[in-house]
């Protein structure tokens, strides 16, 4: 015969489901408290050395010390001190292979360099760099911080009595416009008879002139 559960029956169940689920729950407190209370790592005090500025010196803050009153550690007296020299060389005398030291200057310029000084005779002024095709500003102050004229250099003068406009404008200080402006004049008024002349007509600074001096012959 079947056996039908009760209302007694079905709350005996849910007692009895609730006993366990507190038993369970307490277990769970239980051994949570002993670990933590017996088994977990304790934790240790960690002290930590004190800030520079809270050192004292006789009582006084360092911060409050004199830099003089601390000792300061002994400098080795045998330190060798040195200064490094930068050769510069003189531009007249230097070669294609010297040139090429210079970063941004290879072979095509460096022989560049050197076949436009011979052209010349040579170099009296480092602005003349300026006139060698190629060469931006940025080379030729790079050029002029290992080179520099030593000597009153030897140069090949020409006359500006018959010298044409490209052989003018290639002397230092000189523009197109103004090697056209000293043939214009030579062919209106006549051979130049000295340099005031020809200083009248360039209008540059006296230093310039005498330089120019160097290349030119009546």
């Amino acid at each position: 015969m079947k056996k039908n559960k009760t209302l007694f029956v079905t709350n005996q169940y849910k007692r009895k489901g609730f006993l366990y689920f507190f038993s369970v729950t307490f277990l769970l407190h239980l051994g949570y408290y002993g670990y933590d209370r017996y088994l977990s790592p304790s934790e240790v005090m960690m002290i930590e050395n004190l800030p520079d500025e809270f050192i004292t010196i006789n009582n006084t803050l360092e911060s409050e010390v004199s830099p003089s009153a601390i000792k300061q550690p002994k400098q080795p007296s045998n330190v060798l001190t040195y200064k490094a020299i930068k050769t510069v060389l003189d531009v007249n005398l230097a070669n294609a292979s010297d040139f090429q030291r210079v970063y941004g200057i290879g072979p095509v310029y460096s022989e560049r360099i050197v076949k436009f000084r011979n052209s010349l005779g040579a170099f009296v002024h480092m602005d003349q760099l300026y006139q060698v095709y190629g060469l931006d500003s940025v080379v030729v102050k790079a050029i002029k911080a290992s080179f520099s004229v030593q000597d009153t250099p030897v140069t090949h003068k020409i006359s500006v009595n018959s010298a044409s406009v490209y052989e003018l404008q290639r002397l230092p200080f000189f523009t197109k416009k103004l090697a056209e402006k000293i043939v214009i004049e030579r062919a209106t008024n006549g051979l130049f008879n000295d340099f005031d002349e020809i200083s009248n007509i360039l209008r540059l600074p006296e230093d310039k002139i005498e330089i120019i001096k160097l290349y030119l012959i009546l």
